[in-house]
């Protein structure tokens, strides 16, 4: 089973949908960017990668009715095509963006919560590549990504399964009775596992370590986004909608980082 099967399964369950559909906030840099932005791209054409539940659907429709919205899950598709019924929504890979959308067509393209990192590397390149010919010239890309410089990186690198024990001894007995699937998985999911200079593929506890997730440097994703043709003034925010200076050490406190990147 390769990175994306994996990842793919654990997002069609219905443990994961129900946790999707129940989060309907924005986090603090996605506030912070898609009001910087709005001015920019007000009416005009959005799509909305890895939409999820609809979580992101409402902040985007304010900027624009010309709203479209993803997801290779069907499961959540479903959801979001119940709660908004008045928004078009699609069950799509993001690897096959040139297959349904022209090019220089949109003028901001959404890949929130990380969505970018549920596959591998090359699959990663590909997708990068799709959304950079979709964009108008001038148009922007705003994603968000795991953190390879996160100062906890190591940490979930080298974690592995335990039982969590509790005051509560109900809690206690689901941890055990929960811990022989989570250490099956990670036996499995972790054979995986690439580390390479520029960017890492891991089995995280995250999601009782059912998905591989992709790691990756600030300066290894500005390099990648300026080889496939993105500007070179790339932008990126922690958790709190701060800009990252990249000549410090506060890149270390952020696990996610989000990109603002632009197609010249």
């Amino acid at each position: 089973m390769d990175h994306d099967a994996v990842n793919l399964k654990a997002y069609s369950t219905q443990r994961v949908v129900s946790d999707f559909s129940s989060d309907h906030i924005l986090q603090k840099a996605e506030e912070v960017i898609f009001s910087r932005l709005a001015p920019r791209v007000a009416g005009g054409s959005i799509l909305d990668i890895g939409v999820g539940c609809g979580r992101t659907t409402p902040a985007l429709v304010e900027i624009s009715e010309d709203y479209t919205g993803i997801d290779y899950s069907a499961g959540m598709v479903d959801v979001c095509k119940e709660r908004l019924p008045e928004q078009r929504f699609l069950t799509m890979d993001a690897r096959k963006l040139d297959g349904a959308f022209s090019r220089d067509y949109f003028d901001l393209v959404v890949f929130s919560f990380n969505g970018i990192d549920n596959v591998g590397h090359e699959d990663r390149l590909t997708i990068l590549s799709k959304i950079h010919q979709i964009l108008k010239p001038g148009g922007y890309f705003v994603f968000s990504s795991h953190n390879r410089g996160f100062a906890q990186f190591e940490n979930f690198v080298h974690s592995r399964p335990s039982i969590g024990l509790s005051l509560n001894p109900m809690r206690t007995l689901r941890n055990i009775s929960r811990f022989p699937l989570q250490y099956a998985r990670h036996a499995r999911n972790s054979r995986q596992n690439v580390i390479e200079a520029d960017y890492a593929v891991i089995n995280e506890p995250a999601g009782d370590f059912q998905m591989l997730q992709y790691y990756i440097s600030i300066e290894s994703q500005a390099r990648q986004l300026r080889a496939l043709g993105f500007s070179e003034r790339i932008e990126s925010y922690d958790l709190n909608g701060a800009l990252i200076e990249h000549n410090r050490g506060d890149a270390r406190d952020s696990g996610w980082v989000y990109y603002v990147a632009t197609k010249p």
